[in-house]
């Protein structure tokens, strides 16, 4: 199993890479964050527990997929495919399209209602600057948005940001800004924080990487370190270096989306 590699210390500087608490996400804690001032942003109880657990208690267990342990390392599982995985191909091939209708089809159908929707008029509601957000767009199609991760192994150090990843015209319109909103449905007894640091990829760090991720990268940059409970969101920049520790004593599932902003102030949304 890889674990993440040894901490930095906490930000020392106030106004740079701090961590926001909060109840209520507002304008500025988003502007904060897309600004790179602040590291993550924190809401407590976005969700009740029970909510969550109920949640994940209708999930199609037997829809989950296996991340590829060649490019991610550790045991991780997904519910509705993820654009990230089809990088070898450099395209969003038909299988993906299969997998986008069957898990829309899921959230249609459920008896508990479409959780993603609560989710993102959260954030709507706080960058009042746009409208509401639209899904990404590939060859004039709506990509999937809304992937349910389990990570209870934890997450070695990586990074996710899709204009450097994919080639340039993969978006029908590219974000200048790419955020990550996750909301927690369960978190076990011990581990599972999120570690972030301020560091983002550098050309010489490649040395360290193994498929998608750096597991022996050891980011001496300011770090601050997140642990959530079962129905709080974490939003932050996934474009910095982040890892999860491993879990034990329950499972670590969350409901997770990628926010962009376009040159416009406009939302997109995929997973």
């Amino acid at each position: 199993m890889t674990t993440p590699g040894p901490r930095a210390p906490e930000s020392l500087d106030p106004h740079f890479f701090y961590k926001i608490e909060t109840t209520e996400l507002a304008p500025d804690h988003l502007i904060s964050l897309a600004a790179g001032l602040a590291g993550a942003i924190h809401v407590k109880r976005l969700l009740e527990p029970e909510q969550c657990a109920r949640f994940v208690a209708a999930l199609p267990a037997q829809d989950l997929s296996a991340f590829d342990e060649a490019r991610y390392q550790v045991a991780t599982f997904h519910f509705g495919p993820i654009i990230n995985h089809f990088l070898p191909a450099g395209r969003l091939t038909d299988e993906y399209w299969r997998q986008a209708e069957a898990a829309n089809a899921f959230w249609l159908s459920c008896p508990l209602g479409d959780l993603r929707r609560h989710c993102l008029s959260r954030v709507e509601a706080a960058w009042p600057y746009s409208g509401s957000a639209r899904p990404a767009v590939v060859d004039g199609r709506e990509v999937y948005w809304g992937m349910i991760r389990e990570n209870s192994h934890g997450a070695p150090p990586h990074w996710d940001e899709i204009v450097r990843e994919f080639p340039a015209g993969l978006l029908d319109v590219r974000p200048i800004v790419q955020l990550v909103f996750n909301l927690y449905l369960t978190m076990p007894a011990r581990g599972g924080a999120t570690t972030i640091w301020s560091r983002r990829w550098h050309p010489q760090d490649d040395a360290h990487r193994a498929g998608s991720c750096w597991p022996t990268l050891t980011p001496l940059e300011e770090a601050l370190t997140v642990r959530p409970e079962a129905g709080d969101a974490v939003l932050f920049d996934p474009r910095h270096y982040h890892a999860v520790s491993p879990c034990s004593g329950g499972r670590r599932f969350a409901l997770a989306f990628y926010l962009g902003i376009t040159a416009d102030g406009r939302l997109t949304i995929w997973s």
